[in-house]
């Protein structure tokens, strides 16, 4: 049988007459509402980058030897190319220096004066054998100074293939270093030490005053006379 209907059931129920009582009839639920959407995108997680601590080391002996091997390129050219022939025609300046006083005078020497000057040399330098002692001595410092530039060459490539396996590391462990820092800062070194040596080379080193020529006569003079016994002998001016 049905009941009555309650007015309390009226928000839940809706009549329907049937004949002389009501029928209820559940209402259906309202809709839920929908999750309001995400405003922002969701990203996916990206683990941080750990370096191992041989890369880490790798990262710090980088630049170091990356410097090195700049310095050591440096170097080898500066030294071959301009130090070494400073060196030489310093040697020669100072020779031309000593000698040129008697070749100036040479000129004016009589027959008899030439035959003395030449008793001379010979009596202390055989001149044959010294030209071909110095024909030997020429290609034996040129041999010498071959090989050094040879091993200077050796350490560049030494550094430099150092270098290119610690890049080949790195470039493998999608680890590379920071190349325009890298270059800026090295070849921004380089420059700079360059243009110190060039300066420091042409206001030090070559302003530099070496042994005077009349200290090397006084030189010259002292140990021939102590060596040869020539104290005490009067001079051929009968002095």
């Amino acid at each position: 049988m049905y009941r009555p209907p309650s007015r309390s059931d009226s928000f839940i129920y809706e009549t329907r007459e049937k004949g002389s009582y009501f029928d209820l009839t559940a209402l259906p639920s309202p809709p839920l509402p929908s999750a309001p959407p995400d405003p922002l995108p969701r990203l996916p997680l990206v683990e941080p980058i750990v370096q191992s601590n041989f890369l880490q080391l790798l990262h710090f002996l980088y630049p170091f030897l990356f410097h090195i091997t700049l310095i050591s390129l440096f170097e080898s050219i500066f030294f071959f190319t301009y130090v070494s022939t400073l060196e030489d025609k310093g040697i020669l300046n100072t020779i031309q220096d000593y000698v040129n006083p008697l070749l100036q005078g040479c000129w004016n020497w009589t027959s008899a004066d030439r035959v003395l000057a030449l008793d001379v040399i010979n009596t202390v330098l055989n001149v044959s054998t010294l030209q071909q002692e110095a024909i030997v001595a020429t290609a034996n410092r040129t041999a010498l100074n071959t090989i050094l530039l040879h091993q200077s060459w050796i350490y560049v490539g030494g550094l430099a293939g150092s270098t290119l396996f610690l890049t080949a590391i790195l470039l493998y462990n999608n680890s590379p270093p920071n190349w325009k820092q890298l270059l800026t800062e090295q070849l921004t070194m380089v420059l700079l030490l360059g243009l110190y040596e060039w300066v420091f080379f042409h206001t030090i080193v070559l302003p530099y005053k070496a042994i005077s020529v009349i200290e090397v006569n006084q030189y010259v003079v002292n140990e021939v006379t102590t060596i040869c016994n020539l104290e005490g002998l009067p001079d051929s001016m009968g002095v």
